[in-house]
Order: structure tokens, then sequence, then C-alpha cells
């Protein structure tokens, strides 16, 4: 489901829809990790608003689920292949920014709650779209930044950090690493 929702532009009125489908699977106190090197814990909606500003404005053509693996400790990696890219303000794609994202989720679950999520994906490609997007920026008035910016603000009540200690699972520990 969440892959068909990725599809299109990454929006706030796709980011509220994602949000609001998704809030009901999250425990009370979420932790998280991406690969820019944030980390926090707070509710739902904090962990939200670190999280789109990292895709806000990325045009998803193709999302397909490539893998979901389960360890112990109700945790789970979920492999997920996108193809998308970034566009103009008139609508063009912007050159060298369409390609192959891959993402990696790693959830753990208690209680049939989600408690953390550490997104991992290749931060040198997402660092090449956003230079090339950075000139065709300036014309958009700001934009998908401004937007983010906007939706950033939710985060500013993060706290305590994730540690990989808290992910005993070898193969997790791996996937969380990438994020210090």
């Amino acid at each position: 489901m969440q892959a068909q929702m990725a599809m299109g532009s990454v929006n706030p009125e796709m980011m509220a829809a994602i949000a609001g489908a998704f809030a009901g699977y999250f425990a009370p106190v979420v932790s998280w990790g991406l690969p820019t090197g944030e980390v926090g814990q707070g509710d739902y909606m904090e962990m939200m608003g670190v999280f789109f500003p990292v895709w806000m404005g990325i045009v998803n053509t193709e999302a397909t689920n490539v893998s979901f693996k389960a360890f112990s400790g109700g945790r789970v990696v979920v492999q997920q292949l996108y193809q998308n890219h970034l566009c103009d303000k008139a609508g063009n794609v912007i050159d060298g920014t369409e390609g192959p994202m891959n993402v990696m989720h790693a959830l753990t679950y208690v209680d049939g709650k989600i408690t953390s999520w550490v997104q991992t994906y290749d931060k040198e490609v997402m660092k090449k779209k956003r230079e090339l997007d950075a000139g065709a920026a300036a014309g958009r008035a700001g934009g998908a930044a401004a937007a983010a910016a906007r939706l950033r603000v939710a985060a500013r009540g993060q706290s305590a950090a994730t540690r990989a200690s808290e992910l005993p699972d070898d193969a997790l520990r791996e996937l969380s690493s990438q994020i210090k």
C-alpha cells in the first residue's frame, strides 16, 4: 500500500495522505533515523516532520517492494526500489536527476505497533539529485525547499537518539550504522 501511495509527485498533499493512512500503525513514541545523521524520538508526526523533507519534490514513476525480511525481536527490514526524478518549475525533468533509488526500512514492532523506523538510502545519489535541483529551485521561489522547511517545523521536539545497541540483530545493526 505504501509503495502505491508514493507514486507521483511527493508534495504536501501526498505526505498528508500517507501520514493519515499510516498513523494507526505507530506507537505513541517512536524512534527514528536517517542517513543524513538525523536520529530522534517523539510522536509519529514529529518523525514525519523529519522524514517528509527528505522526499519533498521527488517524482516517483515506479515503486517496487523488493523484499521483506523478519528478524527476532519484532524487527523487519523492507527493501524498496524507486525510479524517480526532480522537475523544474515548468514541470520538465531536471537532467541527471532521473534514476533508481534503493530504500531500506528497518522497523521494530512491539505489541503490533511500530516503535522504531530507520530509513536508509544512498545519500550520495540523493545529494547529487538535490544539487542538480538547486539551480532549478532558484526559479521556483522556494518551491519544494520552502514546503520542506514548513514540514520540518513539526520535528522541533525530537529528543533521545536511537542507538545501535538498541538493535540486537547484527543485520539491523549494520543497517542502522549507516545513519551515524
